[in-house]
């Protein structure tokens, strides 16, 4: 149980220096290209940070033996965001609770509710599509893939488009790989 449980701490550190590495890396590929800080949150790190749930699941349903294994995929991608969202909601809400007790709702006050909305939007309504479409049987369900994609790239397309700027910005931290 010993070996287990240090393995699992050490583990768990590797992962947390890893994800430094990375969102200092994607924070200044988003300045190397320009990008606005808004936009490199909701599109670059977020693509990062799915890339790999997105392709096993791609997996399992193009490349799978059987219909069991592709049911298990559209699973996963219908179910991933769902449980992500509830666990992120909870914790957030946490954090809000115990610092407004604290701060008396200041970090509350600096939250773009107006960018938040706009973002939940967009997703929560191709949700909902999603989730709608599986229920029904058509002859096109097929191409509702190629929409659904299509609806990325748009969100993409105005994210990258945005300035993004939403008031003063902190300092970015040095480039942890290649420090200059």
């Amino acid at each position: 149980m010993t070996p287990t449980l240090v393995l699992l701490l050490v583990s768990a550190a590797a992962i947390y220096a890893s994800c430094e590495f990375f969102v200092n890396g994607v924070e200044w590929a988003g300045q190397r290209f320009s990008i606005s800080r808004n936009a490199v949150g909701t599109v670059l790190a977020a693509f990062g940070t799915a890339l790999p749930e997105s392709v096993i699941t791609f997996v399992a349903v193009v490349f799978g033996d059987n219909d069991a294994q592709r049911e298990i995929g559209v699973g996963a991608a219908l179910g991933g965001p769902l449980v992500l969202a509830t666990v992120a909601y909870a914790a957030v809400g946490f954090v809000f609770l115990k610092t407004r007790k604290k701060q008396s709702g200041a970090l509350l006050v600096n939250v773009d509710t107006r960018k938040l909305s706009h973002d939940q939007r967009w997703f929560v309504v191709i949700f909902i599509v999603k989730v709608l479409a599986g229920l029904v049987a058509f002859a096109l369900k097929a191409w509702l893939g190629v929409a659904f994609l299509a609806a990325y790239g748009v969100y993409i397309w105005t994210e990258l488009r945005g300035d993004g700027t939403g008031g003063v910005q902190p300092e970015r931290e040095r480039l942890k790989l290649r420090p200059a």
